[in-house]
């Protein structure tokens, strides 16, 4: 091997474990909220939004939440966020494809790879969900939808399935540069 090929190989080696020492750093990391918030060191939310997504997921106050640790593609796609070129689903709660999810579900939500732009599109099974106060500041990665009516119970055994920016919609989950989601993308959860 010429002393070239050995440089690049200790460079790949080296990058690589960089790569995953920092993905070990950030999953070690302490992530306050519930199962929607993202490291505040990576993207700190203004206090107030912080304070609301925290609230509306724990019922308590913000200086009470419970420490989680998101999962490991979350904590990917936030180490390589600012490489993507549009804004992309990188987390929800309930988590896409989960089961026996609660009846009484109090809020829904989605992270996003980049902070979003004030708007949104979902398709009609959203609606399932009852009506819902938005829980959002522009800027932020983290869309909130808290049901009003979560003391009416979903559906038993129901799957649910939200389209965020259907095709039949304008395209308004974007980027701060105005670089839309893109459509069509499909999470779901069944009911227990």
């Amino acid at each position: 091997m010429s002393q070239d090929d050995l440089e690049r190989n200790a460079a790949e080696s080296s990058t690589e474990i960089d790569i995953k020492q920092k993905i070990e750093e950030l999953k070690n990391s302490k992530v306050i909220g519930a199962e929607y918030s993202i490291n505040y060191n990576i993207y700190p939310p203004s206090e107030s939004s912080w304070q609301k997504a925290v609230e509306s997921a724990t019922n308590s106050k913000a200086s009470q939440a419970e420490e989680i640790k998101p999962s490991d593609e979350a904590m990917l796609a936030l180490l390589h966020w600012n490489l993507l070129p549009h804004p992309q689903i990188i987390d929800t709660w309930p988590r896409n494809g989960s089961l026996n999810v609660a009846r009484k579900l109090k809020t829904f939500s989605i992270i996003f790879s980049k902070q979003i732009k004030n708007s949104w599109s979902l398709s009609s099974d959203a609606f399932l969900l009852g009506n819902a106060e938005i829980i959002h500041e522009e800027g932020s990665p983290i869309f909130i939808f808290k049901r009003e009516n979560w003391k009416d119970l979903l559906p038993p055994r129901t799957r649910i399935t939200l389209v965020i920016n259907p095709k039949d919609h304008d395209l308004n989950f974007m980027d701060l540069e105005r670089r839309p989601a893109s459509n069509n993308q499909y999470i779901s959860f069944t009911t227990d």
